[in-house]
């Protein structure tokens, strides 16, 4: 099975866009890694589906930089040849895939006492989630137009295979994968749930090691 993006390996020669919205200064992480040469481009249209989460409201495009801070209602795409990182105050970290369109919905997070939230939308492409302080704590959540996962002291990848039907493996931790079809708890690293276009999760299975690889 090979990923539609094409994501794996993740940090390639990329096109990146990160679009800030404006009034929103509190940096929550920075740009781990992206390639020199990325650069803006236009936003996509809201999703309806997603709720608020879909896209930033307004705000002007920007152009991805290695270092740069990230805010809030942020979202980065990227393009064909395009992955980042984007590394949080907590530790967590957001590995975006090829042709890939993420939103920064919620992170807060108070070193002092640990506690924080942290609420990201995938609404194409692949990601994989690296679980910091909060997910170990509270946990995490990332929405995508099929399904909520929430993310437990855990590393999840996701994203689309050529059939359009959504993985979503393990690689530690624990996630609960919800759609209107059903409900599916992953707690096995290796293994996965996937949801078939319109269609319920599976229960969990081994995945298969040329995906992994």
């Amino acid at each position: 099975m090979t990923f539609r993006s094409s994501a794996l390996p993740w940090l390639l020669a990329c096109g990146v866009a990160l679009c800030a919205t404006a009034g929103q200064t509190q940096t929550v992480g920075n740009v781990g890694a992206v390639n020199q040469d990325a650069s803006s481009e236009p936003a996509t249209p809201p999703d309806a589906s997603l709720g608020s989460g879909s896209q930033p409201p307004g705000g002007s495009k920007r152009k991805l930089t290695l270092g740069a801070g990230v805010v809030q209602r942020e979202m980065v795409q990227t393009d064909a040849n395009g992955s980042a990182q984007i590394a949080f105050t907590d530790r967590s970290a957001l590995n975006i895939g090829r042709n890939s369109t993420v939103v920064i919905d919620k992170f807060v997070f108070d070193p002092a006492s640990g506690a924080g939230e942290m609420t990201t939308t995938l609404t194409r492409g692949v990601l994989r989630f690296v679980g910091g302080k909060v997910s170990h704590d509270t946990g995490a959540t990332i929405r995508t137009p099929s399904a909520t996962i929430g993310v437990r002291g855990g590393v999840v990848t996701m994203g689309n295979d050529p059939s359009g039907a959504l993985h979503i493996i393990l690689h530690f931790g624990s996630a609960m994968v919800q759609t209107p079809g059903g409900v599916v708890g992953l707690n096995r690293s290796g293994f996965e749930t996937v949801i078939p276009p319109g269609g319920a999760p599976t229960p969990p299975q081994r995945v298969d090691p040329a995906t992994l690889a």
